[in-house]
């Protein structure tokens, strides 16, 4: 009787999968004006990269700046300042004045 042929195990082939948390898969699409593409241009050159690197590192600055802001506004308390209220002044003051 024949004995089967021994299971192969394929390597892998091409680029090592990533992380999936840092694997930039999503897209999103915003438009911008002419002087708005410039500066980000000019920003790319000024770092030698990409124009979409540096929109990503743009807004993951952002994004980690306004989340620092939202954990330190949920961090402290807010408790508003309460004004005092002062009476209406009486007649007899509003005579000393004039």
């Amino acid at each position: 009787m024949k004995q089967a042929a021994p299971i192969r195990i394929r390597q892998q082939m091409g680029r090592p999968r990533r992380n999936p948390e840092t694997v930039r898969s999503n897209r999103v699409v915003t438009f911008v004006t002419k002087s708005e593409l410039a500066k980000l241009e000019r920003i790319a050159e000024q770092n030698r990269i990409s124009l979409s690197a540096s929109i990503h590192l743009i807004l993951t600055k952002f994004l980690n700046d306004a989340e620092r802001c939202e954990q330190l506004s949920n961090a402290v308390e807010y408790k508003p300042v309460a004004s005092i209220a002062r009476p209406p002044p009486s007649r007899s003051a509003l005579h000393d004045i004039r």
